[in-house]
């Protein structure tokens, strides 16, 4: 397995997702911390919870259960369909 390369602000997240994890912050004072909603605070700790450190770095996430990987292009399927077979908005 490669490991693991964490921009500043992923460390940083990692940081205070940590203490969220432990009870020793609120996803309120975490989401203020990193200057983003609450929403998004929520979504990140789901994020860690369920990938670990991998959850927080930057790139694309895997494929979830209703989606599969088309293997030339890397991209996840979603009922056969992937980004390429959507079109653009001018």
């Amino acid at each position: 397995m490669e490991p693991l390369s964490l921009s500043l602000k992923e460390r940083r997240r990692l940081d205070v997702l940590g203490q969220v994890r432990d009870g020793g912050l609120s996803v309120a004072e975490a989401a203020r911390l990193l200057g983003v909603s609450e929403r998004q605070a929520w979504r990140l700790k789901r994020r860690y919870a369920t990938r670990g450190d991998a959850g927080l770095a930057h790139g694309p996430l895997p494929c979830n259960d209703t989606a599969t990987t088309d293997s030339s292009h890397g991209h996840c399927q979603f009922n056969g369909v992937t980004p390429a077979d959507v079109p653009s908005v001018p």
